[in-house]
């Protein structure tokens, strides 16, 4: 009697599985690519969904109830994909310079000025004579117009400029720094391990929360070839604190022939006091006299990501004649950002023109104002009665200005199930960044601009229902 052969359950199963051209033939895959997603990509979604099947078999699945499954994990990697995509935020977290949000939105000039220079430009031609030209060579003269600066460099951000000064102006030799200077900032930046990194030494003098001028006095050496001053930018010391003034170093730097490095990290124009903020301007360090600053142009200065060296004409040439700084420069695109902001600053027109400087300006009675009209157009949602205008304290973010606020108003949403309405609106055609705070979501509408108020209106009434109810 014959037997009968039985087929192997892997085998069956694999079997299956959907191919990977009937995949690409059916209806679901043509509308992902209607969508928008690349057909190359889809391809190397479903050769990898395919493979995790056969990897770990679901044998209890039909072949329908396979490619059910596949198409499922492919609109989830869609939606996944088509929220990772680069895209307009609307922030409403109260964060001014959020760096998740890419810090420092920039002026309506700025952005245009960045799409002008998009194709062909002059970025290193000179129109006058047709031939090459120096690179940003115009946003030097408005940096030094502003600030009083002798020169200008820059690069594309502040931890490059930082290095680069140190690698140059340091080089072999060492760079004297208040132990309560040794920062770290975001993306695990250590200042001794750029330290490291630039082949130089740091002389660490003093103690974390007291450090004295005689301190670099007795610390300087042959090796010694720099004084170093780090604005502590995303962190405060307090109670039994002291430390040198920049100006104390300057004169130290000057009686012994040493250069004295002030980075500011945020670099502020303004005073800020009227706001009830404080810190370094950068006219100030400049006017003090020390011989190089550094700071970052999109943070409080309002402009594009960028590191701007600041300082004396023969250290800023030595810098621009440094081989590195051609791997630091930044591109066409920045500069024409940056070229837009400074010009509104030299006009005085800073706190009209540059956003976070209009957040921190805009008076609390105009977002009280706004958050009622915002409520009162949501009258017919279900929403509604789950929001109230509520105060917030908004924060400066970015490494800048730490435990330092500025009064604010927005809306509070109580619902059942804040976080999944926080996803909602996170993934929803405005894409509104909220914050959850005492079990609530938390919209500060002193980082929303008021053009944007309708939107968030939209945003707020596509909630459905079943959702504010947290079914």
């Amino acid at each position: 009697m014959k037997k009968t052969e039985r087929m192997s359950p892997h085998l069956d199963y694999r079997r299956r599985l959907p191919s990977v051209d009937s995949l690409l033939r059916s209806q679901h895959v043509e509308s992902l690519l209607t969508e928008g997603v690349p057909r190359s990509l889809l391809l190397s979604w479903i050769r990898e969904e395919l493979e995790s099947l056969r990897a770990t078999p679901k044998i209890e699945l039909s072949e329908n109830e396979l490619l059910t499954e596949v198409q499922q994990r492919l609109s989830a990697k869609a939606n996944s994909d088509a929220s990772r995509k680069l895209g307009r935020v609307i922030n409403g977290t109260g964060i001014i310079l959020h760096t998740n949000l890419g810090r420092s939105p920039l002026a309506e000039s700025a952005r245009k000025c960045m799409q002008d220079v998009a194709g062909y430009c002059n970025v290193e031609f000179q129109k006058e004579e047709g031939h090459r030209g120096q690179r940003g060579e115009r946003v030097v003269e408005l940096l030094k117009a502003l600030t009083g600066a002798e020169d200008a460099l820059i690069v594309n951000n502040c931890a490059a400029a930082t290095w680069l000064a140190l690698q140059d102006v340091v080089g072999a030799g060492e760079a004297i720094i208040s132990r309560g200077q040794l920062v770290e900032i975001g993306g695990s930046y250590r200042l001794p391990e750029i330290a490291l990194s630039a082949k130089i030494r740091l002389h660490e003098v003093g103690t974390t929360n007291r450090t004295y001028l005689r301190d670099y006095e007795n610390a300087i050496q042959d090796s010694t070839r720099a004084l170093l001053r780090i604005h502590r930018s995303n962190f405060v010391i307090s109670g039994f604190v002291c430390e040198p003034s920049l100006e104390e170093l300057v004169n130290l730097g000057r009686q012994r022939s040493i250069c004295v490095i002030d980075d500011l990290g945020s670099g502020s124009l303004y005073d800020l006091s009227k706001f009830g903020l404080s810190d370094p301007t950068i006219q100030e360090s400049v006017a003090t006299g020390a011989d190089l600053i550094l700071f970052s142009g999109d943070k409080l200065l309002g402009g594009p990501q960028c590191g701007i060296i600041l300082g004396q004409s023969n250290l800023i040439k030595q810098l621009r004649m440094n081989p590195l700084t051609r791997a630091l420069r930044v591109g066409k695109s920045t500069l024409a950002g940056l070229e837009a902001t400074l010009e509104i600053h030299l006009a005085g027109n800073g706190f009209k023109e540059i956003p976070i400087l209009q957040m921190l300006a805009t008076p609390l009675e105009s977002l009280y104002q706004r958050s009622h009209d915002i409520r009162n157009a949501l009258l017919d949602s279900p929403l509604y009665d789950c929001i109230s205008v509520s105060d917030f304290a908004s924060h400066m973010g970015g490494g800048t200005l730490p435990e330092q606020q500025v009064a604010s108003a927005g809306l509070r949403v109580e619902v059942n199930r804040p976080e999944r309405v926080s996803q909602f609106l996170r993934l929803g055609p405005f894409a509104i960044a909220s914050r959850i705070f005492e079990g609530a979501i938390a919209i500060d509408l002193r980082t929303v601009a008021p053009n944007e108020d309708s939107e968030l209106i939209d945003a707020l009434q596509s909630v459905p229902a079943d959702l504010v109810a947290g079914t």
